[in-house]
């Protein structure tokens, strides 16, 4: 009993130092590849939200503060919220940058491929090769065109607009209590995921949705100077 006593007595000290090494050597290590992505992730939501912000600033900057229409109220009340989440995934990233004993600066997230088995069902043997002829056709009743989000996208020739550039020709176009023509309309955005695409409704303050991009009769504005 003496001996293993005296063991210990030896040996505790040499344990505790290389405890004490493992636990530096982890506290100084590189961050892994998971810690770089979330900050990367948090960083590119404040990009995100700033860019928003951004685009929001300028419509509302085109009405006098005495003269706010709901258009221009609606952009202030998403301006005000963008500014949230933005000082919301700064403050984490901030935070997860220090917990882990790294300077402030944050890496940029590189966008991620989606791997072909995260596509949908309709996309797993290749592309969806979209039909421009459809977008140029029309039902008889309420004037709607036949095409979906692939016949579009092949219609504009690959030139769909973003959510913000149609809130922009929306705010043109359609004034409030403005009806008729492209007002009341459902217009496809370049912007979506997977299966499904964000779509705006002019005439009713640029309001966004989501769409099935199989899904027919939703009207098509091009970005560029591809088809109407």
């Amino acid at each position: 009993m003496r001996i293993f006593i005296l063991l210990w007595l030896c040996l505790a000290p040499v344990f505790c130092w290389a405890g004490d090494a493992v636990l530096a050597a982890g506290k100084d290590a590189a961050p892994t590849a998971r810690q770089l992505y979330r900050r990367g992730r948090a960083s590119l939501e404040a990009e995100k939200y700033t860019e928003a912000i951004r685009s929001f600033d300028g419509l509302i900057s085109k009405f006098p503060s005495d003269q706010l229409v709901p258009e221009a109220r609606k952009y202030r009340a998403i301006a005000a919220r963008a500014r949230k989440k933005a000082a919301a995934a700064a403050a984490i990233a901030g935070e997860r940058a220090q917990g882990e004993g790294q300077p402030q600066e944050i890496p940029k997230l590189v966008p991620q491929t989606v791997r072909p088995a995260e596509k949908p069902a309709e996309e797993q043997a290749g592309p969806v090769k979209g039909d421009p002829a459809k977008c140029k056709s029309w039902y008889v009743n309420n004037n709607h065109p036949s095409c979906n989000w692939y016949d579009a996208l092949a219609y504009c020739e690959g030139r769909l607009p973003t959510v913000i550039q149609l809130q922009e020709r929306n705010l043109a176009e359609c004034p409030s209590g403005k009806k008729g023509g492209v007002c009341g309309r459902r217009y496809w955005s370049s912007e979506g995921d997977g299966a499904r695409a964000k779509t705006v409704i002019f005439g009713n303050g640029g309001e966004i949705n989501s769409d099935i991009k199989s899904l027919p009769r939703i009207f098509v504005q091009c970005a560029g100077p591809a088809g109407n």
